[in-house]
């Protein structure tokens, strides 16, 4: 169940409207309106609210509305048509804006009512993972009785293409333009006036100029400049409603945006200077994002040989960009998981003594409404070992959404009416989910376990693949990592009973793959440094058993016996069985062979 807060001023607005006391008579006969649509109270008027709301996402239950001295706090200034939906947990699910019961004029729908409110909105939000217009859904509600004219269908177009979603309390006949394409020059055709010249692809209206050959948008500043010499009025805002969509279609169709005629209009004038600036740092960070490639990373592998450091690696992005443990979820794939495991299934729980089924979300799952409950924060999917599991029969439909466009969005969202139901931001009408910008998958692959279930082509090139090779890990500042650095006694080095473990396993893995006077091997039979956790803290007889018992037993298995088509070995041809090495070992003899002992001791 959730709960719709709005400000105390509407509620004081509407308590005006609705009481006994004299009015004037434009009041008056906004109450016979009212009344003749069945809203005699302020309460009905509430609850009409409560119902439209309702009418379009049914997960939200919204059952009450608290009139509250600042819904959405984090406002630079209150806003007497502002609020939010929040959840039993007090947790913000949307955003609302709500016009007046009486528009009066129809300049100001669409302006006044949705703006500065949503420049503050954008502006909290301005450096957040998403390119999305805030962190999580905004209702624009229209609460007049009056009709929606012909003039303010353009403004309703406008307002659905910024990604707001619209709702009429009152007169709900469809409105023109409600399926209007995504297109910058059919939306450009919208708002024109008989002034425009269109010529040959070329739109002029008052607030840009479209070149739909050379694919670019140069916003203007003529109108508003005239209007400032005048009375500025509420111009910023009318700028607003009309640029914002034509910037979004401008960057969905990879025109050239052209800010320089608004940065020196807002630098030199004071009015409306908080709208400008909002839209000019929205506009600005689109086109940071081209420049630098669109949104990349949204889905990394990280690969190499086992203990390399590819879990260290993960650490290291989450360390950096998240915050919190809600941003970090964590799975390990293998050979038993499946897609109900991912996504979620019906599982038996215990209530009151009996047992029934409930359906339990995944962890792709729990993580997706994490990140759609607030999309300003990265949220992480980290899947560890993930050839270990069949990945096409794990994902099932799921790999249709790892398409993402240069916002890091799904290009192809899927049906799942299961998923959809776990998460409030979607609408439960079409049952559509996809992943959203600020949700991040990063998987680990061992190379040795490539051959345990194969990625095919289509998989692998939906994600970003990082090697992590053998060498040493780095510190963030540079320096090499040499916690784990630690003695090994073992008779190898011809000066000293003792070896470094960063000189011993590099030693190695060349010896593995050398193909001339080594085991010639593949790549996946190399270790790294992080294949045993070694610890300077450690006892030299902590350390002796994890040699003895993890890398000596991984050598003889996994090195040894694919040597085969070689006659170099690893180990001393006495020894015939793991059982003669690990004894060998613990007596301290000499275990490898002088082919080994010979490469190691080469500079």
């Amino acid at each position: 169940m959730s709960t719709l807060l709005l400000t105390k001023q509407l509620e004081d607005k509407l308590h005006d409207i609705f009481s006994v006391s004299s009015k004037n008579e434009a009041t008056k006969k906004l109450l016979l309106e009212l009344k003749g649509k069945g809203i005699y109270s302020l309460n009905d008027y509430a609850q009409l609210i409560l119902k439209s709301i309702n009418s379009i996402n049914s997960k939200y239950s919204l059952k009450e509305v608290r009139f509250v001295d600042n819904p959405i706090s984090f406002l630079d200034k209150q806003s007497l048509n502002s609020g939010m939906i929040v959840g039993e947990d007090e947790l913000p699910i949307a955003y609302i804006f709500l016009s007046s019961p009486s528009l009066n004029s129809r300049n100001i729908f669409g302006a006044e009512q949705l703006f500065p409110g949503l420049s503050n909105l954008i502006m909290h939000f301005i450096n957040s993972y998403s390119c999305e217009l805030a962190n999580l859904p905004i209702y624009f509600i229209n609460g007049s009785a009056d009709k929606v004219t012909k003039s303010m269908e353009a403004t309703v177009t406008a307002i659905k293409l910024m990604g707001v979603r619209y709702l009429q309390l009152f007169n709900n006949e469809m409105v023109t333009n409600d399926k209007v394409k995504r297109n910058l020059l059919d939306y450009s055709k919208i708002i024109e006036n008989e002034e425009v010249n269109q010529k040959s692809g070329f739109i002029q209206t008052d607030y840009y100029e479209l070149d739909n050959v050379d694919k670019k948008i140069t916003f203007k500043s003529i109108k508003l400049r005239k209007q400032n010499m005048k009375s500025f009025g509420s111009s910023d805002r009318f700028f607003a409603v009309r640029a914002y969509p034509a910037l979004i279609l401008a960057d969905e169709g990879g025109f050239d945006i052209d800010l320089k005629e608004i940065e020196q209009f807002t630098a030199e004038f004071k009015n409306g200077k908080n709208t400008f600036e909002t839209f000019l740092s929205f506009a600005k960070k689109l086109v940071r994002r081209r420049k630098n490639g669109g949104r990349l990373g949204t889905q990394l592998v990280y690969y190499g040989a086992p203990g390399t450091g590819k879990s260290y690696a993960v650490d290291k992005i989450v360390r950096k960009y998240a915050t919190s443990d809600d941003q970090v979820y964590r799975t390990t794939f293998h050979p038993e998981y499946t897609y109900s495991d991912f996504t979620g299934q019906l599982l038996p729980v215990v209530k009151k003594n009996i047992i029934t089924y409930d359906y339990q979300p995944g962890i792709f799952t729990i993580a997706l409404r994490q990140a759609f409950r607030d999309l300003s924060k990265p949220i992480f999917l980290i899947i560890e070992e993930m050839s270990r599991g069949n990945v096409a029969a794990i994902l099932g439909d799921i790999f249709q959404l790892l398409d993402r466009d240069d916002k890091g969005v799904s290009r192809y969202p899927v049906r799942n009416s299961v998923i959809s139901k776990e998460i409030l931001q979607f609408d439960d009408k079409d049952d559509l989910i996809s992943l959203p910008a600020n949700f991040y998958i990063i998987g680990t692959v061992n190379t040795s376990d490539q051959n345990v279930y194969v990625m095919d082509t289509a998989f692998k090139r939906r994600f970003d693949w990082k090697y992590i090779s053998i060498d040493p890990v780095k510190n963030e500042d540079g320096s090499i990592f040499e916690d784990d650095n630690v003695k090994l006694e073992l008779k190898v080095s011809a000066n000293d009973s003792y070896v470094r473990w960063h000189d011993f396993y590099m030693k190695l893995n060349s010896f593995i793959t050398d193909k001339n006077i080594g085991l010639g091997l593949g790549e996946d039979k190399q270790i790294g440094q992080f294949f045993i956790e070694f610890s300077k803290k450690m006892s030299e007889q902590d350390i002796r058993k994890r040699v003895e018992n993890k890398l000596m037993q991984y050598l003889w298995e996994d090195v040894e016996s694919a040597s085969f088509e070689t006659d170099t070995k690893l180990f001393d041809e006495q020894i015939s069985s793991f059982s003669e090495l690990h004894k060998a070992l613990e007596e301290n003899k000499q275990v490898f062979s002088e082919a080994f002992i010979t490469y190691y001791n080469h500079d």
